[in-house]
């Protein structure tokens, strides 16, 4: 008996319209937030638009990225004369879109009316998480997309008796761009490589599926380890060097922020294991593969110590995969049975409680700290006046500039550029501290003994409100610093001013030794 056709009905449009609005009020409400990380990502894609090669500096060889099909994505654009910013707000937006118009039009397809399925797609598509990091600017819409795309047409694959190879190698393609999107996606691929030997067909079959499921993310993750190793000279991106502890304290903080998060998420992981049960027993073994790969991420989030960013920005893959495994179980023959019950919609009031629920859940995250605490990210914006300045004061000399907030500066600014933390530093990672991993994760090179070898020209360590004050503590009382650097204060309007350290020869030689004080931190 096939399957019953079912046509897009007014409910489904409906839906379509209330989960585009909570995107687009949620990334209102959000605006401006910009991650610093994400203009180091910029920074990259932007030289090698412009030919420099993906290199922090002229000749300097470190991947401070870790998101290598996003930062080509942007130099893409960047090379077909669209201004920087402007190609990473169109491209997470654009990419965004088209992954939730993705989940909604096969979710509501496959749904075939019933009323609490229409609550978890909605619920799920109207997650604070992918808003917040479509301002982000970081690799997530990608990733979501990704995921979402391999993860249906692996199901579609499974549904149609495993023999239309073509949608196992177009779901391959997908899980190789989440490959080169970062560099530990192998995890996914690890999970959905599961579902070919999960399949009912004979050894032969499994293993020659699960080698075209695999082939194309092998290969991509092959070609970048080998560029990296050429280009590089390294194994790992240099990031890894920085974040990486394997601490009790990073993996009790990874665990805080993994449990945390997923309480936020709950209905996305509610709408995973609803499409479980609403399985039957072969195509739980299906779910059970999506399921696993949660698993594994969560476990290995709370492995590197979470992150430091708010919005929760690593649960993305949660909720690809959760995604996914609603699909897989609106899928199910037992839908059938199930949309003859009382929980198909009756008139409006099924759907009036389907709206008041999500709207409700949607609303209610607003007030979670973690969001608001994005509004408190505008600082990259303030650094972008600052930049401005430098630039403006100093660009003929050709400065060497030394920071601790890696991305709006040295993008904004274009001078050479030391890594007071060391995402896009070569010899911070290879002098870490004794107490490394007991400290904010990514945040714990700082070295003066480096800073002054390093000779900058000018030292930044506080660009706006609320920024951490990263190096503060460590320089107060420094006599070498104190006796090599001077206070400057620049005036950016009427009420904001900012503290820049200038080298006792550069402000000779710009003029500025007048306007230069002694650094007096630590008295």
């Amino acid at each position: 008996m096939g399957r019953k056709e079912y046509h897009f009905s007014l409910f489904d449009a409906a839906v379509v319209a209330v989960a585009l609005s909570f995107f687009a009020i949620a990334t209102f409400v959000y605006q401006p937030f910009l991650s610093d990380d994400a203009l180091i990502s910029l920074r990259y894609a932007e030289r090698f638009a412009s030919g420099s090669g993906l290199t922090w500096n002229d000749g300097y060889y470190v991947e401070g990225y870790s998101n290598l099909a996003w930062v080509l994505g942007l130099s893409a654009l960047i090379k077909v004369g669209i201004e920087p910013v402007i190609a990473l707000r169109l491209f997470s937006f654009t990419v965004s879109l088209v992954a939730l118009l993705l989940f909604l039009g096969v979710a509501l397809k496959r749904n075939r009316g019933i009323t609490l399925g229409y609550a978890l797609i909605l619920s799920t598509a109207s997650i604070h998480v992918v808003p917040v990091w479509t301002l982000g600017g970081l690799e997530q819409p990608l990733l979501l997309l990704g995921l979402l795309v391999s993860g249906f047409l692996i199901i579609r694959w499974w549904e149609t008796g495993q023999e239309k190879n073509h949608l196992i190698l177009f779901s391959s393609a997908a899980l190789g761009v989440v490959v080169l999107t970062r560099p530990d996606s192998p995890l996914f691929v690890a999970a959905y490589a599961l579902i070919p030997l999960l399949a009912q067909a004979d050894i032969a079959s499994k293993v020659r599926s699960t080698f075209l499921l695999v082939g194309i993310p092998i290969a991509c993750f092959g070609f970048q380890l080998a560029f990296r190793m050429h280009y590089y000279g390294d194994v790992v991106p240099n990031t890894a060097h920085v974040k990486m502890s394997g601490s009790v304290n990073h993996a009790l903080d990874g665990l805080n922020y993994t449990i945390t998060g997923l309480a936020l998420v709950l209905p996305a992981i509610f709408a995973a294991l609803f499409g479980y049960q609403l399985s039957s027993l072969r195509r739980r073994r299906l779910i059970g593969a999506f399921l696993s790969g949660i698993v594994i991420w969560c476990c290995y989030i709370s492995f590197i110590g979470g992150d430091i960013f708010p919005g929760f920005r690593h649960l993305t893959p949660v909720i690809a995969l959760s995604m996914v495994a609603l699909i897989a179980g609106l899928g199910s023959s037992n839908l059938l049975e199930l949309s003859r019950t009382q929980l198909s919609p009756k008139a409006p009031v099924s759907f009036l409680i389907v709206l008041v629920f999500c709207t409700s859940y949607f609303s209610a995250q607003f007030l979670a700290p973690d969001y608001r605490a994005t509004k408190h990210e505008a600082w990259v914006w303030q650094c972008r006046d600052l930049a401005a300045d430098l630039k403006d004061r100093f660009g003929a000399e050709h400065p060497l500039l030394a920071v601790t907030a890696a991305g709006c500066l040295p993008f904004w600014t274009e001078f050479e550029t030391v890594d007071l933390l060391g995402l896009n530093d070569l010899e911070l990672p290879k002098r870490k501290p004794r107490e490394f991993g007991s400290g904010m994760i990514g945040h714990e090179l700082r070295n003066v003994d480096y800073l002054l070898e390093r000779e900058p020209d000018i030292v930044v360590i506080h660009i706006g409100t609320g920024t951490p004050d990263f190096l503060s503590g460590f320089l107060d009382g420094d006599e070498r610093f104190n006796a090599a650097y001077c206070e400057m204060i620049i005036e950016l309007d009427d009420k904001t001013t900012r503290l820049v350290f200038l080298s006792r020869g550069f402000a000779a030689r710009t003029g500025n030794k007048t306007n230069c004080r002694f650094v007096a931190m630590g008295s």
